[in-house]
């Protein structure tokens, strides 16, 4: 009997040992953890404002993806860096900078797609999400969308562009950014009619020479426009030529 009490004791008093060092191990854990995320957005901190923008996505993405740290300032910040880390290259040069050079720009969009960049932002614009980080991930997309257009036919991205500027204005009427960036891309979608149209007005009073100068102009700063009306200019070319002649 009074071996069975000892033995039953003994079994409890390990349970005891056990149950601690469980506890122990959870506490430690979690500690562990704590330090750990708290060195990982040191390091992605100073990685970032370094411009080491690979290194930056790197630590975040161990953060959230890794350790689940699901804050909602990470989750933007890992797909902001994993944007910055496409879009320049090792030398620090952006890949969609003017003039357009098609390997550098394909090789962004590899690199956001492989970063999880577009996936990153989606998230962050689901129904739950703070309004304030949706906004910002709306900016984005709209900014991505812009500088990866196809340069031979850009109504497409630039309309998509605009649409999410203009989501992100939904979620954040008071997100300048965005708002500057719906007014510029719609400005750039509306320039052409609104030259072809003052082109017509001076058509009609017969002022070909004005329409033909203000359409050049108009060359050298949209390409788009150059590209769809060069022909017009040719035609115009040859009215005032002719116009000239019958004046003479």
């Amino acid at each position: 009997m009074n071996d069975d009490r000892v033995l039953r004791l003994a079994a409890f008093s390990l349970t005891l040992v056990g149950t601690a060092l469980v506890v122990f191990a959870f506490v430690f854990g979690r500690m562990t953890k704590a330090v750990r995320t708290h060195t990982l957005a040191r390091e992605a901190r100073s990685s970032y404002t370094s411009a080491k923008y690979s290194d930056a996505l790197s630590s975040l993405q161990f953060l959230v993806d890794t350790l689940g740290f699901k804050n909602e300032g990470a989750q933007i910040n890992l797909a902001h860096a994993g944007f910055l880390a496409a879009r320049y290259d090792s030398a620090g040069r952006a890949r969609d900078s003017h003039p357009v050079d098609s390997t550098s720009l394909n090789r962004m969009k590899e690199l956001i797609s492989l970063n999880g960049t577009l996936v990153n932002y989606d998230k962050l614009t689901a129904p739950g999400v703070d309004d304030y980080y949706g906004s910002r991930a709306y900016n984005q997309l709209g900014v991505i969308a812009y500088n990866l257009r196809d340069r031979q036919d850009e109504t497409a991205g630039m309309t998509e562009a605009a649409e999410h500027f203009r989501n992100a204005l939904r979620k954040d009427p008071e997100n300048d950014y965005a708002r500057y960036n719906y007014e510029l891309i719609r400005y750039r979608i509306d320039y052409p009619e609104m030259i072809m149209g003052r082109v017509r007005e001076l058509i009609r009073r017969r002022n070909y020479k004005g329409a033909r100068d203000l359409l050049k102009d108009a060359f050298d700063r949209d390409a788009q426009i150059r590209r769809n009306y060069e022909d017009y200019v040719i035609r115009l070319e040859n009215i005032i030529r002719i116009d000239s002649l019958s004046r003479s």
